[in-house]
């Protein structure tokens, strides 16, 4: 198990590493200078190039990325450029937000999701089966966006229920963990059902109701119990996505959240605070993504970490 632990973790910096060059090298290479955007319209081309020089932007690539590699090693990521704040301290201001989005919209996801799918696996092909795949289907054919965009309209501006943005109530929660639920509930649903589906088939299961055993019984304690894993591992997938791709549900209901803060950054030509962004998420999916792999001997006493 630790020397298991300490592959991952080696995995985990390397994986990091070239996520840091990526990303590096794709804002140096889109279109935009930010300098341009830090000095007037009317400035001269002296000027402009003075303000390069104090942004850095006119060393070799190589020796801004090795600027950029340090700054990550010591943990302060730079100052943004448009919010003349630390990378850091902005990144860590925006995450409560998102967090509080990700883990309510996901919640909702597995309360819901979960019973439904393990439901639709035991009357499969019955009514309530293919009313709920015909709901998965549509579900999952909604883009988030679109669905913040048509919430606001009937809920906000049409029934005006609900405020259409901010974060200022918790009645203002409910459209955007909607927005961002619905379509994961949909996806996890049909996961559970096929997980179920498909361990509903084996010799224990059989094998237990031929004990007569009751009934949910057999269902919770052998069949899904069983399909835990695969489950487990779509359902962790998707909070991370949660947490990395809500940026336009949170521009829609000008959400504070780190997605809008990379959205805007993004438009600004902020390359530290974009860099710093990415990097925080992706550390975040790649923690999510070993949790899970880690969590399987949990859930199968049979796996063993060599």
């Amino acid at each position: 198990m630790g020397n298991y632990l300490v592959r991952r973790l080696l995995q985990l910096l390397v994986a990091l590493l070239g996520m840091s060059v990526i990303i590096f090298l794709a804002m140096r290479v889109a279109p935009g200078d930010p300098a341009e955007r830090m000095v007037s319209p009317l400035a001269t081309q002296q000027e402009l190039q003075q303000m390069r020089e104090a942004l850095g932007l006119n060393k070799p690539i190589y020796e801004q990325y090795v600027i950029f590699l340090y700054d990550v090693l010591h943990g302060s990521l730079g100052k943004s450029l448009f919010y003349n704040a630390p990378v850091v301290t902005l990144v860590l201001e925006s995450l409560p937000a998102t967090f509080q989005l990700a883990l309510l919209s996901m919640m909702v996801v597995i309360v819901v999701g979960v019973p439904l799918g393990v439901y639709s696996a035991t009357h499969s092909d019955s009514w309530p089966d293919v009313i709920a795949r015909a709901i998965t289907y549509i579900g999952q054919a909604m883009p988030s966006f679109w669905l913040a965009i048509m919430l606001i309209l009937a809920f906000s501006v049409g029934l005006g229920l609900f405020p259409a943005f901010g974060r200022r109530s918790p009645s203002a929660f409910v459209l955007p963990v909607i927005s961002l639920a619905l379509p994961r509930l949909a996806r996890v649903m049909r996961f559970v059902r096929s997980a179920v589906l498909e361990v509903m088939h084996e010799d224990y299961v059989r094998t237990a109701r031929a004990k007569g055993l009751p009934e949910r019984s057999v269902v919770y304690r052998h069949g899904f119990r069983n399909a835990l894993i695969p489950i487990v591992t779509d359902t962790g997938l998707q909070f991370a996505w949660l947490l990395g791709g809500s940026m336009i549900v949170e521009v829609v209901f000008a959400w504070p959240g780190i997605g809008a803060l990379t959205l805007n950054a993004i438009y600004s030509r902020d390359y530290p605070l974009v860099e710093g962004c990415v990097i925080f998420l992706g550390l975040i999916f790649l923690l999510i993504n070993l949790i899970i792999d880690l969590s399987y001997a949990v859930l199968d006493p049979r796996i063993r970490y060599q």
